[in-house]
């Protein structure tokens, strides 16, 4: 799965809106084939949340709102019969918010996401300067040892000659 999404984060944005829009009319057409009595809305939603994940806020809601219709117009065309007119819309309303909730929550989601990559990236930056600071400081430290044993070892042979 995690293979998909890099391959999907690689994608133009105009490729993903076409595959999302593909997306969109396959399960219409699943939908409309599988007649009014199923329920197709998570499968919508799926393809709602991968258009606003990879693609952005207006082109999530954008799909939000074309797979509302899509969804009420395959089950009136499947042969849906509501007592009153209000029905229709008032589902279509209920599962517009719900889609723009998601797409909220992901677009949240998605901006922390990136400023934790980014915070990320900045704190490797940083820890790999103070590792070879530590690591110079380390060296440093050997050869002043060093030198200093060295110093110590020729006044030793200095004084004993």
């Amino acid at each position: 799965m995690v293979r998909w999404l890099q391959i999907l984060e690689r994608r133009s944005k105009p490729f993903l809106m076409v595959a999302g829009l593909a997306v969109l009319v396959v399960i219409g057409i699943i939908d409309y084939l599988t007649g009014f009595e199923m329920l197709f809305s998570v499968f919508y939603l799926l393809e709602v949340a991968l258009a606003a994940w990879f693609v952005g806020k207006g082109f999530g809601l954008l799909m939000s709102v074309l797979s509302v219709l899509v969804w009420i117009g395959g089950d009136v065309a499947a042969g849906a019969r509501y007592s009153t007119p209000l029905i229709p819309i008032w589902n279509a309303l209920i599962l517009m918010v719900f889609y723009f909730v998601v797409v909220w929550l992901l677009i949240n989601l998605r901006s922390l996401h990136r400023e934790l990559e980014a915070r990320v990236r900045e704190r490797t930056v940083a820890l790999r300067r103070e590792m070879a600071e530590r690591q110079r400081l380390e060296e440093e430290i050997l050869r002043g040892s060093e030198r200093e044993r060295r110093s110590i070892g020729h006044d030793l042979a200095d004084s004993l000659c």
